[in-house]
C-alpha cells in the first residue's frame, strides 16, 4: 500500500491563482501497480468532475 507521509503546498511566483500540491513518498518508490492505481483514480475523478460540470451547466441553462 502506498503511504503518503507529508503534504506540501507551494504557490507559484508567476501566477498567484495556481496552487501546486506535492506529496512526498514515505521513503519508498511506488511500483508500477501502485502508479497504475493512482493514475486510474485520477482519471476516474476527472471524468466524474467533468460529468458534474456538464450537469451543472445543463441545469443552469434551463
Amino acid at each position: 500500500m502506498l503511504i503518503l507521509s507529508e503534504r506540501y503546498q507551494s504557490h507559484s511566483k508567476t501566477d498567484s491563482s495556481s496552487k501546486c500540491v506535492i506529496y512526498k513518498f514515505n521513503g519508498i518508490n511506488p511500483d508500477s501497480a501502485q502508479i497504475f492505481t493512482i493514475l486510474s483514480l485520477i482519471v476516474e475523478l476527472s471524468e466524474k468532475s467533468a460529468e458534474q460540470v456538464e450537469a451543472d451547466e445543463a441545469q443552469n441553462s434551463e
